[in-house]
């Protein structure tokens, strides 16, 4: 796919307008047409939000197809987009908050989800932010893609961290003292038996627990991150601290907190999320003990 690399960055240099009337074009012809992944959307939403009738469900639906296809279109524009429409686009509303931890000498664990145009904001926060952000990832089997895609998340200096080594990697900048700010999506899905099972969006479902021990590990502080559009093109991110103490909460405390705190914002905006992902693939295995089910679970500061 080596050959492509110059193709997609050359398109990239389009206009906005022109980038924006293709995406509209996508939605129409890729998810009302063809039907991309339309049965794995309705199936989720469905099973998410069963008091919703049919006209609803269709209706977020519909406003997720057209953001998925606006999403793709601003990825591609990333690669070449110039510094004025990074500022101009992206912003994060309270970032005094995580670098006063810098000031204070702490490093941080920031947890957000696959809500918005998190690509954008995640290198937005690395831009804004004080500390040095590890931005936790599960790499592409492609090497050419990887390293394109690379070339916009560490614009502002943010250092990717494979999720295999991410143990070893973070323990060399905690060994040199160095105020890091550890970012992690915390809605991938894990290994059946692997996972923190939960309630989420009404359903049984596993959990990364790697924030949570992180945390607890190093004691660093948990943030949640916002993530919002304020209109096309758009995005805007805020934080607040869920977790000041982790070493003071009980097992499973923190990731049940961070995913109700994520279900809370899709529920606000339903189509800003990843519907088209197969979220529910796995079933719970049945020796999973019961600590690791909860049904509503309130989470506390």
């Amino acid at each position: 796919m080596q050959f492509t690399i110059p193709i997609i960055k050359a398109f990239s240099r389009l206009p906005w307008s022109v980038m924006y009337a293709i995406s509209t074009g996508m939605y129409w012809i890729v998810f009302r047409l063809i039907g991309y992944r339309k049965e794995v959307v309705q199936a989720n939403l469905k099973n998410s939000f069963p008091e919703k009738s049919n006209s609803e469900i269709n209706s977020i639906a519909n406003a997720f197809f057209r953001f998925l296809a606006d999403m793709f279109m601003e990825s591609v524009k990333a690669i070449t987009m110039p510094e004025r429409d990074w500022q101009q686009g992206f912003k994060t509303s309270n970032v005094d908050l995580p670098n006063s931890y810098f000031d204070k000498g702490q490093s941080i664990v920031t947890v957000l989800g696959h809500y918005g145009n998190w690509e954008y904001l995640v290198t937005a926060y690395s831009r804004d932010t004080k500390h040095t952000v590890l931005g936790v990832y599960k790499p592409l089997s492609d090497p050419h893609f990887e390293k394109l895609l690379a070339s916009y998340r560490t614009r502002y200096g943010m250092v990717l961290v494979p999720l295999y080594k991410a143990y070893d990697i973070i323990k060399e900048y905690t060994d040199r003292d160095e105020k890091i700010a550890i970012m992690l999506i915390g809605d991938q899905t894990p290994a059946a038996n692997r996972g923190y099972w939960m309630d989420f969006l009404n359903q049984d479902t596993p959990v990364f627990r790697g924030a949570e021990k992180l945390a607890i590990e190093y004691n660093f502080p948990v943030l949640f991150a916002t993530l919002d559009q304020t209109k096309r093109g758009q995005y805007t991110m805020s934080f607040e601290t869920v977790f000041e103490k982790p070493r003071e909460t009980q097992e499973g405390e923190i990731t049940e907190f961070h995913t109700k705190k994520l279900e809370k914002q899709i529920r606000e905006k339903p189509h800003l999320w990843l519907w088209s992902h197969k979220r529910w693939k796995h079933q719970r295995p049945a020796a999973t003990p019961d600590r690791f089910i909860s049904k509503n679970f309130p989470g506390k500061k």
